[in-house]
This record gives C-alpha cells, sequence and structure tokens, in this order.
C-alpha cells in the first residue's frame, strides 16, 4: 500500500474511499443476503450526507476572493472533479452490485422488487392494503 503525502491527502477523496470499502461489503458473498442490502443503503445513505454537507462546503469555496482561493492546496474545481469521477465509479459499480448480483440473488429467495405498474390487480390490492395499515398512525 502506497504512502499518501500531506500534499495527496483529502479528507473528501479519503471519505469516499471509505464509502467505497461500505460499497464493498455488498459485494462480499461472505455477509448475509439482507446484510449487502443493508451495505447499499447506508452506501447511498453517506453519499446524500457527503454532497448535502462536503460538496455544498466546497462549492462555496469556490466562491471565495480568488486571493484566499490561491492559498488552498486544493483547488475547489479540480476537487469537485475528482468527487465526480470517483462518485461516477462508484455509482456504476452500485448498479452492478445491485442489478446483476442481489436482484438475481435475492429473485432466488422469491424476494422480487416490482414496478407498481409490473403488479397485477392481486398484487396491487395487497400493495395498497399494506401501504395504507403501515402509514396509518396510531
Amino acid at each position: 500500500m502506497a504512502l499518501i503525502t500531506k500534499k495527496e491527502y483529502n479528507r473528501d477523496l479519503s471519505w469516499l474511499r471509505f464509502n467505497h470499502r461500505v460499497l464493498q461489503e455488498a459485494a462480499d458473498d461472505r455477509n448475509p443476503l439482507v446484510e449487502r442490502l443493508k451495505f447499499l443503503a447506508i452506501f447511498s445513505s453517506n453519499l446524500d450526507e457527503f454532497f448535502k454537507v462536503r460538496v455544498s462546503e466546497i462549492r462555496k469555496i469556490k466562491e471565495l476572493d480568488k486571493p484566499l482561493r490561491k492559498k488552498l492546496i486544493t483547488k475547489p474545481n479540480r476537487l469537485l472533479a475528482k468527487i465526480k469521477t470517483q462518485v461516477d465509479l462508484q455509482q456504476k459499480e452500485f448498479g452492478k452490485i445491485f442489478y446483476t448480483i442481489l436482484l438475481p440473488a435475492l429473485e432466488k429467495e422469491d424476494i422480487f422488487f416490482k414496478n407498481i405498474h409490473e403488479l397485477n390487480d392481486e398484487g396491487l390490492a395487497f400493495a395498497k392494503a399494506y401501504y395504507k395499515k403501515s402509514q396509518t398512525p396510531f
């Protein structure tokens, strides 16, 4: 493993590497199937929070006066481009894990993800009743 110099280290890119490890847990068949789905959910939730907090802060940094921005080690535009590259790769990996690994494994267990338009009348009635029951307050 190569060491990262202080100049190369960036907490945002480091955080994306951490979240990638969460994503890799979803692909690991040593984990139970339901846990693997949970890892995808955690990955997504983490990424949402990352964009709400960190990416919005980086965008605010772009608005600083040029003399202040020149003092930064990592320029905001470069950092945002690196973030986009990493996130794009991770999102592709997420899709591959979900569609080619987890969905087929779930279907083998008779668990299916269906769009509401794919349901027959019986399935639609069940879904509506379940939703109404589960969304009704105490």
